[in-house]
């Protein structure tokens, strides 16, 4: 199907805008990186060449995810801000998520409340998949600061509902956390299910995530 939704996204710029908040979810579930960055790029490249600039801070965000997954903090950082900078001035709704995913990734002191914050503002509208990838991205933090019981809970927590371009994730986290808690049978029920996923989609990305 993303493969099918790629090339049409080539003839028709209009279909990868309207249809990205889905495609670029599904991708991600799948650890598919190609895709993630073919049509986060498109996207950034057709919302600009029309001055789609009510659709723009979208692109732009997902672009800037696609550069965190790569470990380009920088790059993802220079689009969020312009993200910020045309949101200001259009007035539309700020898009949360691409920043709280660099903050995560970037850790520090700060980041475990920064995590909260996130989620307090997402749960405010009740977007159920929103608060998970809070809960995913506060099991992160945890984990690389030591905090693997706290960790844990929140990974435990962003697997609960099973939400697309967020489960995947939280059961990396959650291996871990539960290996480091000493929780052996939550860790290998959490492993068997990164596998099923693994080597259901078959990419180097996910591949190695299993490994």
């Amino acid at each position: 199907m993303l493969s099918v939704f790629r090339r049409e996204a080539r003839r028709n710029p209009d279909d990868n805008m309207r249809w990205l908040w889905l495609t670029y979810l599904v991708a991600a579930d799948m650890w598919d990186d190609q895709t993630l960055h073919e049509l986060a790029e498109r996207a950034v490249q057709a919302a600009r060449e029309i001055g789609a600039l009510h659709f723009l801070p979208q692109a732009l965000t997902y672009r800037a995810a696609v550069h965190v997954y790569a470990g380009e903090f920088d790059a993802a950082a220079t689009l969020v801000e312009e993200s910020d900078a045309i949101l200001k001035v259009t007035g539309n709704s700020y898009f949360g998520f691409a920043v709280t995913l660099l903050r995560a990734w970037r850790g520090g002191a700060e980041a475990p409340a920064q995590m909260e914050a996130a989620a307090e503002w997402v749960s405010t509208w009740g977007e159920g998949r929103g608060i998970s990838q809070c809960l995913y991205m506060s099991a992160l933090v945890h984990n690389a600061l030591g905090r693997y019981q706290d960790a844990l809970d929140y990974a435990e927590r962003a697997c609960g509902h099973d939400d697309l371009g967020v489960t995947g994730f939280a059961l990396i986290e959650l291996v871990e956390a539960a290996a480091y808690s000493r929780a052996p049978e939550a860790a290998t029920i959490a492993l068997r299910q990164l596998e099923e996923r693994a080597t259901a989609s078959g990419t180097d990305w996910a591949l190695g995530v299993l490994a």
